[in-house]
């Protein structure tokens, strides 16, 4: 992963935990990704989970 896909991907898990009130579509445009598909296939190659399973409470 790139520096800037790095960056990018660092503040939508910000996003994802500290504002449940944005879409994940909206974090995905938020923070550079082209497109939502392209959003989720990042996320899910490095935490093995989806943008919502993440944001999930667990339990």
């Amino acid at each position: 992963m790139g520096s800037r896909t790095r960056a990018s991907f660092h503040a939508a898990e910000e996003l994802l935990l500290g504002a449940p009130e944005q879409t994940i579509a909206a974090i995905a445009q938020a923070c550079g990704f082209t497109g939502e598909h392209n959003f989720y296939r990042v996320f899910r190659a490095e935490t093995w989970l989806a943008p919502g399973e993440y944001r999930a409470p667990a339990g």
